[in-house]
């Protein structure tokens, strides 16, 4: 299939050229599907010099490279080309990595395992303007979403005071609270005390209102 305005431009960015000769191996067989293969590139500087010669839809990011890394290119390309998606390609399942990519503004993240059905499905997902992580990270997206909310909010809360606040929601007396999360009810009332201050609110009708706006009542 050659080239159309229909199909998918996919750059891929790693430093080791056999990784690269595998990835166009399998977008080249992708081909009936639409893939091609806009260019390659072995470090993050060559991918923001090449997209001033080439037309790329999405970019294959590695993360671990020279001259500039991954994460940083994936930042650059955020400012530079804000409607060009990246997916993360990488060895690393670990938080670090994840929520540095996530928050360069990688909208998907992939393991360098990766099977050609599932590459199919992100590269996909992604191009029509969804993301995609591959199960094994979950944990992790899970993770640097919950740090995200919190740290948007600002609030500090604990795991508990948002456990409080969910029961809150749900009607519960201090003193079900109490029975709930087997602590006593001044504990409850320390709790409470500590979310109002920590949320700017003054009554339970105004920490459940903050509940609903955060997402908090369905914690």
């Amino acid at each position: 299939m050659s080239p159309t305005d229909a199909s998918i431009h996919i750059l891929i960015a790693d430093d080791h050229s056999i990784f690269r000769d595998g990835v166009r191996l399998t977008i080249d067989r992708l081909a009936a599907e639409g893939f091609v293969v806009a260019g390659e590139a072995p470090h993050g500087r060559a991918v923001l010099e090449l997209l001033h010669h080439i037309r790329a839809d999405l970019v294959l990011m590695d993360i671990e490279m020279p001259v500039m890394n991954g994460i940083e290119a994936t930042a650059a390309l955020r400012d530079q080309h804000p409607g060009l998606p990246v997916i993360a390609l990488s060895s690393h399942n670990d938080l670090h990595s994840i929520s540095d990519m996530l928050a360069a503004g990688a909208r998907g993240y992939l393991l360098k395992n990766v099977e050609r059905d599932e590459l199919l499905l992100a590269v996909r997902s992604v191009v029509r303007g969804g993301t995609y992580f591959t199960p094994s990270v979950a944990p992790h997206i899970k993770e640097w979403m919950q740090h995200q909310l919190a740290t948007r909010r600002g609030d500090g809360l604990s795991e508990r005071e948002r456990e409080v606040i969910s029961l809150l929601c749900q009607g519960c007396t201090n003193r079900q609270i109490a029975d709930s999360l087997q602590i006593s009810k001044r504990t409850v009332d320390g709790h409470r005390e500590r979310i109002m201050a920590k949320t700017n609110t003054r009554n339970l009708v105004e920490i459940m209102a903050y509940a609903v706006k955060f997402g908090l009542h369905r914690h």
